[in-house]
């Protein structure tokens, strides 16, 4: 199948996964912003910046491809309510990560822990040091196979990238920050929530105003109270 034929057949793809998911939606359980519920002040993307998706061939099933570009589509639907201007555009396949400006990167590689509390992690770098973000990677464990839960996890470490941390004292269904609650079983999350949104809006609202503190490359992983493991590569 050539590169072309591919594309647009996960186009189309993609788009049916779309409309499935949006009929499936219902209202989601209420919860709380504040600094012990769906947290922000992660990195982030540059405000305004145009992302530019990329899967790493061979990485997953064709099939698979439309539940990994799920979320990109439910993401940028909620731009015009979180006022970040970040868009995410997939591009095409690639044999090894990008490191362009702007890049994100959708990969396998080995992520489960012993606790099986992290499937997948979100690999950033900044050029700057600055926490904002030059390229990135989302890493998917491969025994993370059903389709539903790549979406919620895809979705999630978005999330990520636009300045949310995990929440672990929300309520069910309120927001696309809760972790996976066991390998491969769904937890019905794979878009942001108005609650996400919220805390996008503050995040990029307190970027707009303020510089984020430098941080080194060899400094820790994530903040105070949170196990999120973002992985902040060697430039």
């Amino acid at each position: 199948m050539n590169q072309t034929l591919r594309q647009l057949l996960v186009t189309i793809l993609t788009a049916l996964v779309l409309a499935v998911s949006t009929n499936a939606e219902s209202s989601v359980s209420p919860c709380k912003v504040g600094p012990n519920e769906d947290r922000s002040g992660f990195w982030t993307w540059p405000a305004n910046a145009r992302v530019k998706v990329f899967i790493v061939s061979g990485d997953f099933k064709a099939e698979e491809l439309p539940h990994l570009l799920a979320p990109l589509e439910k993401w940028n639907a909620s731009g015009r309510l979180t006022n970040t201007g970040v868009e995410f555009k997939f591009v095409g396949e690639v044999r090894k990560p990008e490191q362009c400006e702007n890049c994100l990167t959708l990969k396998r590689g080995a992520v489960l822990d012993e606790k099986q509390r992290h499937v997948t992690e979100l690999h950033a770098f900044s050029v700057r040091s600055d926490r904002i973000i030059t390229h990135a990677s989302i890493v998917i464990d491969s025994r993370l196979n059903d389709r539903k839960s790549l979406r919620s996890a895809v979705a999630h470490e978005i999330g990520h990238s636009l300045g949310l941390s995990d929440c672990y004292n929300c309520a069910a269904r309120s927001t696309v920050m809760l972790q996976l609650k066991a390998l491969n079983v769904w937890n019905e999350m794979e878009g942001p929530t108005s609650l996400d949104i919220a805390q996008v809006r503050q995040a990029y609202n307190e970027l707009s105003v303020r510089s984020l503190s430098v941080v080194s490359v060899d400094e820790g992983e994530e903040p105070i109270d949170d196990d999120m493991p973002l992985v902040v590569p060697e430039p």
